[in-house]
């Protein structure tokens, strides 16, 4: 038997007699983490449960949806980004897009023209000295203007862009760009 002296803080002290460990009481009871055992083991069934429960939701989610997107279909409408394409070519006169680009390009705005337009909105004042300017402004973008007035009244706009499913975003679309310019510049500069 081995002495335990305790230290407690009464004034005399304990002596507990405790007998030898021996080779078959390595068992600790009550088991070693039982409650850690227990925790560790319920929140492995808790995600398992979790993750059955969102593949099943992932499941059930794209069922309704394709449901939904045969219904579309199946009434005719258009639900694809493919679907949203002219069927036919839009005459360039009945195109607004196209009448909108040709407005732009006959615009005539210089810088003087837009520093005259801001001084304007200092007050009355500016725009009573800057009525001669605004006029010669106003006749020299007449046929822009005319433009914009058609493609109002146009009943169509392509601007011929075609997304096509999946849609790509435009910054992938940028990175691509990016990296086959870099590529390029490589190229030219190995051939150098």
């Amino acid at each position: 038997m081995v002495p335990f002296i305790s230290s407690s803080p009464a004034p005399y002290n304990i002596v507990v007699d405790q007998p030898p460990l021996q080779p078959d009481d390595s068992v600790p009871i009550p088991p070693r983490y039982w409650w850690l055992k227990r925790i560790c083991l319920a929140t492995g069934i808790f995600f398992i449960l979790l993750l059955a429960l969102r593949l099943w939701w992932g499941y059930e989610a794209h069922r309704r949806l394709q449901a939904e997107i045969d219904r579309i279909i199946a009434a005719g409408e258009p639900i694809y980004p493919e679907d949203f394409d002219p069927k036919e070519e839009i005459p360039d006169d009945q195109n607004a897009a196209k009448l909108l680009e040709a407005a732009a390009t006959a615009l005539s705005f210089i810088d003087d023209d837009q520093n005259m337009v801001q001084g304007i909105r200092s007050g009355p004042q500016a725009l009573a000295e800057s009525l001669d300017k605004l006029a010669n402004l106003y006749n020299n973008n007449l046929a822009a203007l005319s433009l914009v007035k058609r493609a109002r009244s146009a009943p169509q706009a392509d601007w011929q862009v075609r997304v096509r499913t999946p849609v790509v975003s435009m910054l992938s679309v940028q990175r691509k760009v990016a990296i086959q310019t870099r590529a390029d510049s490589m190229e030219v500069d190995a051939a150098s």
